[in-house]
Formats: C-alpha cells, structure tokens, sequence
C-alpha cells in the first residue's frame, strides 16, 4: 500500500489528465471531498482520499507566486468541496426564511450565482 511519501501529486494530477475523457456535451462532476493542500519537496497541491488511495485534483505552483501565497491559495481550493455544501445548505435556509416573508433576496441570489458557479450550472 502506498503511503503518502509514496505519492508524487504533480505525476498524479498529469496520469488523471491523460485518462480523462469528458464528452464535449457533459462537465463533469467535481472530486468528492473531503480535500486537503499537500506539500512536499517543494510541490503543492490539492489531494482527495484517503492517505493511502489519494489523487491529485488541483497543482498550486506556479512560477510568479511565493511560496506562501501558492500554499493559502491551495488552501483556499481544498475547503471548496466544504464551501459549497454550506453554500447549498445555506441557500436552501435563506430560501425558505424568505417564502415566510424575511428580506432576503440579494444574499439568497448571490450564494444561488456562487453555486452555479461551483457546479458548472446555468
């Protein structure tokens, strides 16, 4: 079983790239979380799975960005499986608050806007 030191995430995320295939007329859906930011002999990226069946879904390095700012940026995809399923719960809230008759509509149309942005959907 391969341990996490085992892992290359950058060779990882190329193989998953060559074996996708996506029919033009369908996105696909994204890993399910949870995600976490991996860091090691200088790659960072975003990993899903467990320790010891792990893939890599996104490469935060870059050449014009600072270490620092690459590891908060990688961070910051990693919560998005988390980000969108409070966003969905809290849209699903705001909605019903709203049929009762509280003021709502502009928060409940910008986390709606955020979410099809999230799943790819119009």
């Amino acid at each position: 079983m391969p341990t996490p030191d085992d892992i290359d995430p950058i060779q990882d995320a190329k193989a998953a790239r060559e074996r996708a295939t996506v029919p033009d007329d369908k996105t696909p859906a994204h890993t399910p979380g949870p995600w976490r930011t991996a860091i090691r002999r200088g790659y960072i990226a975003v990993m899903a799975g467990p320790q010891t069946a792990t893939k890599a879904v996104a490469d935060c390095r870059t050449v014009d960005t600072e270490h620092a700012e690459a590891v908060a940026n990688c961070t910051l995809i990693a919560a998005a499986p988390d980000l969108l399923a409070a966003c969905e719960a809290a849209a699903e809230h705001l909605s019903s608050l709203i049929e009762s008759g509280v003021p709502g509509w502009a928060q409940f149309n910008q986390l709606k806007a955020a979410i099809r942005k999230a799943t790819g959907s119009t």
